[in-house]
């Protein structure tokens, strides 16, 4: 098997026992140091909101949150020129992050002042970007106390 190639993060592959429905991308293990997340690093994602529909998105992934960004300006006034409603959710905010399908992932957030639960669904540009986005938010949660 060859193991994606990411830029200044080093990594290993790890196939073991796939359960079935699983896919390759929740077992590459990548290492971070808390240097990897000082700088914001964007994506560019699909995002299907909560009625289906897919929008083109920048997905930001820092220390401190994961930022919801509109590919592109739009020039109209009116309703739908709004940006995204949430543009940024807070690392503690984030519930969990698993690969769907080969480029796809999910989210869960949880909403402010509430327990309610959002998940959304994005797609990456490459399969290497929905593992590196996969395995960086996952790290964020699990170490976001320490990465303040």
């Amino acid at each position: 098997q060859s193991i994606p190639s990411v830029s200044n993060l080093t990594k290993n592959l790890s196939l073991v026992g796939g359960q079935k429905g699983n896919t390759p991308i929740n077992k590459i293990d990548y290492h971070f140091s808390k240097k990897d997340f000082q700088q914001l690093t964007y994506y560019s994602v699909i995002k299907t909101n909560n009625r289906g529909r897919k929008q083109k998105r920048k997905l930001g992934i820092d220390n401190k949150a994961i930022y919801n960004h509109t590919d592109q300006r739009k020039g109209i006034i009116g309703r739908f020129s709004q940006g995204p409603a949430v543009v940024e959710r807070k690392i503690e905010t984030v519930q969990s992050c698993k690969a769907i399908k080969e480029k796809s992932f999910i989210i869960e957030y949880k909403e402010k002042n509430t327990s309610n639960i959002q998940i959304r669904e994005y797609e990456a540009e490459t399969y290497t970007d929905c593992a590196e986005i996969i395995a960086k938010i996952n790290f964020l949660i699990r170490n976001y106390q320490h990465l303040k």
